[in-house]
């Protein structure tokens, strides 16, 4: 498939209606069987069908890809980058279940993040009213953060893979399992580095003086 700078465009554009694609109902929201098939007909080079994985996925991807690089205008660019290589790439894929095309499109996602890193000087952020909330250890303590540049700069301290598991976390509110996938780890690693991150965080966050 021969994919030009304004193929995802065009595809945004061509995104057509459920009754097309053969989805049910008249809310727009597809189900877990309709996507299987949506997905499935992508593979076999559907654009129309590509066109819907857009419109459903592309939006946690710029989410994810804005919170990694803390430039929503970069995201828009790295976000069309990235559905150009999985339309690209779509044809090779074998496709067994929405979960495992999800991981797959988020290593695409992650893989373009990391080259931009390797080109430029980047810091992670997250959105300045997200709010990181689960337990750091069994005594039940949270991490709140409501200053967007506190947020930022405790970031800064963690390894980019504590600051992709907290993104997915939290952001996008991935299960640990779902994270693992696409991290290509084991569970309990995953739950480490959000352990480590948090607890780095908090640390961090308890530091700074009070106002």
């Amino acid at each position: 498939m021969n994919v030009t700078a304004g193929a995802v465009t065009r595809l945004k554009q061509r995104t057509t209606g459920g009754r097309q694609l053969g989805i049910s109902g008249g809310s727009g929201q597809t189900q877990p069987d309709d996507l299987d098939e949506i997905i499935l007909r992508a593979t076999r080079l559907d654009r129309d069908a590509f066109g819907y994985v857009y419109r459903e996925f592309a939006p946690r991807i710029h989410r994810f890809v804005a919170y990694r690089t803390n430039n929503r205008t970069l995201a828009d660019d790295l976000t069309n980058q990235i559905f150009m290589q999985a339309l690209r790439a779509i044809g090779r894929y074998q496709h067994r279940s929405v979960p495992e095309f999800t991981a797959w499109i988020f290593r695409i996602a992650r893989n373009a993040i990391a080259d931009h890193w390797r080109r430029n000087r980047n810091d992670v952020s997250l959105d300045p009213d997200v709010h990181l909330r689960d337990q750091v250890d069994e005594g039940g303590d949270f991490v709140r953060i409501d200053n967007a540049d506190m947020l930022s700069q405790a970031l800064e301290h963690l390894t980019p893979e504590q600051a992709e598991v907290i993104a997915m976390r939290f952001s996008q509110g991935m299960s640990h399992a779902q994270i693992a996938a696409i991290l290509d780890k084991k569970e309990p690693a995953v739950r480490a580095l959000q352990f480590r991150a948090l607890t780095t965080l908090r640390s961090l966050i308890s530091r700074e003086p009070a106002e």
